[in-house]
């Protein structure tokens, strides 16, 4: 319940951000920034376990991409003081949350499959 009150708050929140061109450049480098910096976390602690190579890879590629941002984001960005920059900052974090709940949380079925696909005939994973 908190959580729908938190996004409805952020919905109210959207009239005041002034979208514009300028924020393109800075959510095309954010998303892959957020990708990449929850690959190095997951590496970091799966990399400790004994397990399979196979499984390794397989493990990390799926807790990296499954690694969604929400709320917690959205309220963090809005707790930045007023500042030029606010703006910018809270659209960058927008477009990361609501890109990453729509493309990745989407794709996750289809990545699943793909991750753990059945051996094929040539006895390959």
């Amino acid at each position: 319940m908190l959580n729908a009150l938190l996004f409805l708050l952020v919905g109210f929140e959207l009239f005041a951000i002034n979208f514009s061109r300028l924020v393109v450049l800075p959510v095309a480098g954010a998303l892959p920034l957020a990708l990449f910096s929850r690959l190095a976390g997951v590496a970091a602690s799966v990399l400790v376990l004994r397990v399979d190579r196979h499984e390794q890879r397989r493990g990390m590629a799926l807790l990296t991409w499954a690694g969604l941002r929400g709320a917690i984001s959205i309220a963090l960005a809005l707790t930045i003081p007023a500042s030029p920059y606010r703006g910018r900052l809270l659209v960058v974090g927008y477009a990361v949350v609501v890109l990453s709940m729509l493309v990745q949380g989407l794709s996750m079925p289809r990545l699943i499959a793909w991750l753990y696909r059945s051996p094929g005939k040539d006895g390959r994973k």
